[in-house]
């Protein structure tokens, strides 16, 4: 998990404009999925299975100063609306949420699932559920 979000983390400290940051997270997961199939499967996986529950607090504690990272770079284009004002954990959900929704049917071998075409689609459409009035 730590190596996804550093990844999309690089990705998004690069990015200058509210939409130029959501739409390369998400393309980025998509990415790191592709390269980092075994590692991917298991993070998916592990939401569906024992793992999680038993290591929740690990789990957090990593994950934490990563999503504050995301969380800190978003805040200034939610505070001059051009991402909607929401919760960061609602703001993850739209963002992240379609690619890994995306991203475990395509591990799963889920018929119709092309990363490929989802990258070239999602990313703007998840931009779009997250701009605000001056996005």
């Amino acid at each position: 998990m730590s190596d996804l979000l550093d990844s999309l983390i690089a990705e998004l400290v690069r990015c200058r404009t509210a939409r130029t940051g959501v739409k390369a997270m998400a393309a980025a997961y998509l990415r790191w999925v592709a390269r980092h199939r075994a590692q991917a499967h298991f993070i998916h996986a592990s939401a569906y299975s024992g793992f999680l529950p038993a290591h929740a607090e690990q789990l957090a504690a990593e994950k934490a100063p990563r999503m504050r990272a995301m969380s800190d770079w978003m805040t200034p284009h939610v505070e001059a609306g051009r991402v909607v004002a929401l919760s960061p954990a609602l703001i993850e959900m739209l963002v992240i949420g379609p690619v890994a929704e995306t991203s475990r049917r395509w591990l799963s071998a889920a018929p119709g699932i092309d990363l490929d075409e989802a990258a070239k689609v999602l990313p703007e459409r998840i931009w779009q559920s997250v701009r605000g009035e001056q996005g």
